[in-house]
């Protein structure tokens, strides 16, 4: 059967949609690397983690997949979309940071729950789930245990999540 949204699901998704500015702006989101000033970007990922390649949209068996927003301007992504429209619950790795369960159209997890760093997760079936990435301040921890000198490194670092050729080495 197919999933339909509560009318509760449905007023959640209208206030996330207005209150989230990546799932409302007025251009089209453009992949990395191509942006420009006031651009969105989006990258496509698989459930294993790794950016998406042409030849994974052309697998019959694979239908599940999730997507990574981030906004103009910003160092790291801020949301994912995680689209699952299989029978049964499928595992994801995404990244080494953690997540914000924003909704999900199942109605299996609830708003609010984490998902921990480095953690993979379900998808349940024939799901979309809205994911709030969260992302660590690395630099932070760092000076809090008296490595006032990785300060520099760990903002470079932060994020844990890349885009581009290297985007799937953060999910392994």
């Amino acid at each position: 059967g197919v999933a339909v949204l509560s009318t509760a699901g449905q007023a959640e998704l209208a206030r996330l949609r207005r209150s989230e500015p990546l799932l409302h702006h007025g251009r089209w989101f453009v992949g990395p690397g191509q942006e420009r000033a006031g651009d969105a970007c989006i990258a496509w990922f698989s459930p294993a983690g790794h950016e998406m390649q042409v030849h994974d949209w052309h697998q019959a068996d694979q239908h599940a997949f999730a997507c990574l927003l981030r906004g103009a301007g910003e160092a790291a992504p801020r949301l994912a979309i995680v689209f699952n429209p299989d029978a049964e619950a499928r595992p994801f790795h995404l990244s080494a940071q953690g997540f914000a369960v924003l909704l999900d159209s199942s109605g299996e997890i609830k708003s609010g729950q984490r998902i921990a760093a480095g953690q993979g997760f379900q998808a349940p079936a024939r799901s979309l789930l809205l994911l709030r990435i969260e992302h660590r301040d690395l630099a932070h921890e760092h000076a809090t245990v008296g490595h006032r000198h990785h300060q520099a490194d760990a903002r470079e670092h932060a994020d844990g999540l890349a885009y581009g050729p290297a985007a799937g080495a953060h999910a392994q």
